[in-house]
């Protein structure tokens, strides 16, 4: 299996990889879920903007923030400190086994 590298080294070409976070507390147990990086856009009629950054694909743990709208609008950024290739799918008809 793949090391975890740091996200200085990830793809930002969409591609989905591994995110991660280590604890930062005691309780903390860290993070790992699939995601990407994601190019900033401005805001639109129906939705509002985001700066460039990695985000989770389920959208609930990691986000790029936004730097610019109204104040009130304005969040820092949470991004992960680590990634990895995602592992290939299983193979149809091996029951779970590596191909």
């Amino acid at each position: 299996m793949a090391e975890w590298q740091p996200i200085e080294t990830a793809p930002r070409d969409g591609t989905e990889i591994l995110l991660g976070r280590a604890s930062e507390e005691e309780d903390d147990p860290g993070v790992s879920v699939p995601g990407y990086w994601q190019a900033g856009y401005e805001d639109g009629i129906d939705y509002m903007g985001c700066d460039d950054g990695f985000v989770d694909s389920h959208h609930q743990t990691f986000h790029g923030g936004r730097s610019f709208g109204a104040e009130s609008h304005r969040y820092a950024p949470n991004q992960p400190t680590h990634w990895m290739p995602l592992p290939p799918p299983p193979l149809a008809g091996k029951e779970g086994q590596e191909g």
